[in-house]
């Protein structure tokens, strides 16, 4: 174990495509803190139609640095720049919009003592421009994962016309079968496997769908659907 403990550091330590990503991790924050500020903006821009505010130097100048300033900082107080969005949970997204929420109040009541910046209805305002800025925040975080899937979507498509193409049927629906799916988004335009059904000992399941893919029955169904679907592997995943 130790022999072993001891060839995989080394490896990684000379390995260069490692060195490649550490370098390429460095650029996400700032990258990240990019998107944000022209989701914040894009909310903004949102926000001033709504309410009909004319844009002028000194709204972007003052009220815009504001909310913006005010929002990054609550980002970066609630860690979502620690965060990784392609592997995220229900609570990093309750963070971000915690986030979201704090930031829209504490600039809210910084304007607030800013007489020319009133929009006639405070809790309007701050209900408007929080449900915005969570809206867009959330939006580009997950559009990464839109992406992906629109794109395995495409490779399955080309996929079906294919004849060399491994048609797979997949024994279990639940974590197991999500990193599978995942690692087949992952691959998308060099996959040669394709899923063509589910089927799952959970006979309430039956029927339904799990990212487009339809569970058709239990294990000991398994040979009728094998050859309803024609599948030329099963995978087991549970």
């Amino acid at each position: 174990e130790l022999y072993d403990a001891g060839k995989l550091l080394n490896t990684m330590a000379h390995d260069k495509s490692h060195k490649m990503r550490r370098r390429i991790a460095r650029f996400t924050t700032p990258l990240h803190l990019i998107a944000d500020i022209v989701m914040i903006g894009l909310a903004y821009l949102v926000y001033v139609f709504i309410f009909n505010i004319g844009i002028n130097a000194d709204l972007l100048k003052t009220a815009f640095t504001i909310r913006l300033t005010t929002m990054l900082f609550f980002l970066f107080v609630m860690n979502t720049y620690r965060t990784t969005w392609s592997r995220a949970m229900l609570s990093n997204y309750i963070r971000l919009v915690l986030a979201a929420f704090f930031g829209t109040v504490a600039s809210s009541v910084i304007i607030y003592y800013i007489p020319r910046f009133h929009t006639g209805n405070p809790i309007g305002s701050v209900l408007i421009f929080f449900l915005l800025s969570a809206v867009f925040l959330v939006s580009i975080r997950y559009l990464r994962a839109f992406v992906r899937d629109t794109l395995y979507a495409l490779d399955c498509a080309s996929l079906k016309s294919r004849k060399d193409v491994s048609r797979v049927l997949v024994y279990g629906a639940g974590l197991r079968y999500k990193a599978f799916r995942r690692e087949l988004v992952r691959r998308s335009t060099t996959n040669d496997r394709i899923i063509v059904g589910i089927i799952d000992d959970d006979i309430t399941l039956r029927g339904k769908y799990i990212g487009g893919i339809k569970i058709m029955g239990t294990l000991s169904e398994a040979p009728e659907i094998i050859n309803a679907v024609n599948a030329d592997q099963v995978v087991i995943a549970c």
